[in-house]
């Protein structure tokens, strides 16, 4: 009897947990339908579980689940069909790597693929990047808008008297043009243009007369000066921005560039003076303390040129 027993105990240690849920469901005189009903689970999944066809059942999570209820209702513990579980299943699954990282996959001994870690840090650090670059850029522009725009001066032009021009074989005709402040658009924060070159008009009888050779030239008669009226004073007042330009009898450039809005200016030296203004609406002027009118001379783009007295 002994013996009997202890073949028993060994045949027992070498069943699968199939066999053991068998025995004890046999044992506990219950069918597979009352079991299903104790445990909620469907005929097919006890069937396959006391046949131990692994293949049928879901994944080994789900199959130590059901162990573990069959362990409640039947006269066998838990550990026991884990072990003989484990038996039958151990060998076929090969020795997990200890870690292995394979780029774009997922890391096998963290919990987070390193394609998911990795995008997330280039997304903040292009973040942090489009912060820092709007920053430098307003802070650039409230510099730039800040800041006070010096003109230089224009060079004063040079004549040079005296200037010899080959004289043509023929009388050259008259060349005619429109008046520049007329034609030309003026801006009030930009220099006005350039005056045009005066052109040189011969007389008939030297156009007729015959030239000795190419290399006889005439002088051109030098610029005639403003007569000189004393010295003088002018008060500017700038209500709005205003390129400007003054010039005394002498030629010489007394103030020249843009004017910002609530700027005043004196000006003194000799009369008569040349006053050119790019927004004449916005600038008020006093000659020798006495308001001056510049309707009279005010354009159509709101530039003025005109002589002080």
């Amino acid at each position: 009897m002994t013996d009997l027993n202890s073949e028993a105990g060994d045949q027992s240690g070498l069943a699968g947990p199939g066999r053991l849920i068998r025995r004890a469901r046999e044992q506990a005189r219950l069918s597979i339908e009352d079991l299903g009903a104790q445990i909620k689970l469907a005929r097919g999944t006890l069937d396959a579980l006391e046949r131990d066809d692994f293949a049928t059942l879901s994944e080994p999570v789900y199959v130590r689940g059901y162990y573990r209820k069959l362990s409640k209702v039947l006269p066998v513990s838990e550990t026991e069909l884990l072990a003989a579980y484990e038996k039958l299943v151990a060998p076929r699954v090969p020795p997990p790597p200890s870690k292995l990282i394979l780029a774009g996959e997922q890391d096998l001994g963290g919990s987070r693929p390193v394609g998911l870690k990795l995008g997330v840090g280039i997304v903040l650090i292009g973040v942090l990047l489009g912060l820092l670059a709007f920053w430098g850029s307003r802070r650039s522009e409230e510099t730039a808008s800040g800041s006070v725009v010096v003109v230089p001066p224009p060079a004063p032009a040079v004549e040079t008297p005296g200037e010899l021009v080959p004289v043509p074989t023929t009388t050259a005709p008259a060349a005619t043009s429109a008046s520049p402040e007329a034609a030309v658009s003026v801006d009030p924060s930009q220099p006005p243009p350039a005056a045009p070159a005066a052109s040189l008009t011969l007389a008939p009888s030297l156009a007729q007369s015959p030239v000795p050779g190419l290399g006889s030239t005439v002088p051109s008669a030098p610029a005639a000066a403003r007569p000189a009226g004393g010295r003088g004073e002018v008060q500017l007042q700038f209500n709005a921005t205003s390129w400007t330009r003054i010039e005394d009898a002498t030629g010489k450039s007394l103030l020249s560039g843009v004017i910002q809005a609530g700027d005043r200016q004196t000006i003194t030296g000799e009369a008569p003076f040349a006053i050119f203004l790019g927004n004449a609406p916005g600038v008020s002027i006093q000659f020798n303390g006495q308001p001056v009118d510049m309707s009279q001379h005010t354009k159509g783009n709101n530039t003025a040129r005109f002589t002080l007295p």
